[in-house]
């Protein structure tokens, strides 16, 4: 489950880039409340177990990048 918090009523939209370098599955948990500061939005993903998942926050502004931070990892 990934969680993505937008504390700005800025415009981008708050953004959790993930990949699984395993199975090459790729997607984005987007906060589309850009004019609600604070809101949350929540994106449950199904991954396989053990197998090692990438993930970095972002912004975006209408589909372009607007800021990107580095890539984390953790196991499923």
């Amino acid at each position: 489950m990934f969680y993505v918090k937008d504390e700005k009523k800025d415009g981008p939209a708050a953004v959790l880039d993930w990949f699984d370098s395993e199975s090459n599955r790729s997607d984005a948990c987007v906060n589309n409340h850009t004019f609600d500061k604070g809101g949350w939005a929540a994106c449950d993903k199904d991954f396989t177990e053990n197998h090692e998942i990438f993930f970095r926050a972002a912004r975006y502004n209408s589909g372009d990048p607007a800021g990107k931070g580095a890539w984390t990892s953790n196991l499923a």
